[in-house]
């Protein structure tokens, strides 16, 4: 991705030097100098809760509403997929947090039945508007009340699931487009990578390592148990490979921009430009 002329420029390249520029520069765009930091919520027990409470474990946030009709429920239960295939993997659980942007409706009692419709740990908060609103701006999340009732409306926001390292700082986001299967396969890739760096303090003791592939283990077990698991259903692979990584964020960041054109680097226009393989070798 490259910036000139007030045009940023995704380009797909074929070399892995070239892809690592994509990766590194399409991170940029929410790297985390700009995406994450602290906030002040409320947790179901109408306790405080900070993203201090999250630290020493990685993390996975997701921002919605109990009252969202379709897309939260999916995003739901596909993370609850997500760290149950992250624990079966590597034995480490995963939080998955869930902080409501309607909090006029969103009480913590109604935010406690919600999350627990979709996962015995999945941590559930809400809390005054400002306080809400920092968090998503922290994040960089988009949400917006459509409609005039006070009480029948709903919410427009970004779909978007965020991870954060033990230290609490962001670390990469998965978008609607990402299957539990590919998430839970990045997410164990940054566990194994920061048991390497940090192997006295994070799970001491406890070998971390990136699955093989979960899918591939999925589709495995499925030749072994045709009958049983998912029957008359394909179970095939298909792993997220690096350069799949990035067309997927620089899509996300052009589609973005199409969503947000006055709020999202303005006067700059973003868009994804291919590159054949004889071009990207010259």
């Amino acid at each position: 991705m490259m910036a000139g002329a007030g045009i940023i420029t995704a380009t797909k390249t074929y070399s892995d030097q070239k892809l690592q520029t994509v990766m590194k520069n399409s991170q940029q765009v929410a790297g985390k100098a700009s995406v994450g930091g602290p906030f002040d919520l409320i947790d179901t027990e109408g306790k405080k809760f900070t993203d201090r409470e999250l630290l020493g474990e990685f993390a996975l946030l997701y921002f919605g509403f109990t009252h969202c009709p379709d897309i939260c429920p999916d995003e739901m239960e596909k993370v609850a997929e997500v760290v149950d295939l992250v624990e079966k993997e590597v034995g480490v659980q995963v939080p998955p947090v869930f902080i409501s942007i309607d909090p006029q409706r969103d009480t913590p009692q109604l935010v406690k039945s919600y999350v627990a419709e979709f996962h015995p740990r999945m941590l559930g908060l809400t809390g005054e508007f400002e306080k809400v609103k920092a968090a998503s701006k922290a994040y960089r999340v988009y949400f917006n009340k459509t409609g005039d009732s006070d009480t029948d409306y709903l919410v427009d926001h970004s779909i978007i699931h965020y991870l954060i390292d033990p230290t609490g700082e962001f670390v990469t986001f998965y978008a609607k487009s990402f299957t539990a299967e590919q998430m839970a396969e990045s997410i164990t890739s940054n566990m194994a990578e920061w048991k390497k760096e940090h192997p006295d303090s994070y799970h001491p003791g406890k070998e971390v390592k990136m699955a093989e592939s979960i899918t591939s283990n999925m589709a495995e077990w499925k030749r072994e148990h045709p009958d049983s698991y998912h029957p008359g259903k394909e179970v095939k692979v298909k792993s997220l490979t690096a350069e799949q990584l990035a067309e997927l964020r620089i899509s996300d960041v052009a589609e973005w921009k199409t969503e947000h054109p006055d709020s999202y680097l303005p006067g700059k226009e973003v868009k994804e430009v291919k590159v054949t393989e004889e071009e990207s070798a010259k």
